[in-house]
């Protein structure tokens, strides 16, 4: 998977980049040969508030072949925010791949990965 990070009023250190490279790179363990992770765009913004310092808002846009996956947050720690961005995305993971296993909207779902199993 090709993760994608940018920094914007910021240059992400590699010690940063290491950290979003493994907490987003896990989310790939439900993609499991049903679906082709194309790509995760990280965003890292950092703006200073006048009474609480620095806030970091970051947004992880997750593109899989048939599905995509967006969760932002803001937090005065950058480590912080990109561990309630994965819990986020993995949430929603989740929730995706219980509606492929319970059949709600699961046609639907299974007809758009191509799954011929489902036939």
């Amino acid at each position: 998977m090709k993760i994608i990070q940018t920094g914007l009023n910021l240059d992400l250190t590699d010690p940063m980049k290491d950290y979003v490279d493994e907490k987003i790179g896990i989310l790939e363990r439900y993609f499991d040969g049903q679906e082709t992770v194309l790509e995760a765009r990280v965003d890292v913004r950092v703006d200073k508030h006048h009474k609480s310092g620095d806030i970091f808002t970051v947004s992880v846009n997750f593109i899989a072949k048939n599905k995509e996956f967006y969760a932002k947050e803001r937090k005065d720690d950058f480590y912080a925010a990109v561990d309630l961005v994965q819990e986020k995305l993995e949430a929603q993971m989740v929730k995706y791949k219980d509606q492929l296993k319970e059949g709600i909207g699961g046609e639907s779902i299974k007809k758009e990965l191509g799954d011929q199993d489902s036939e």
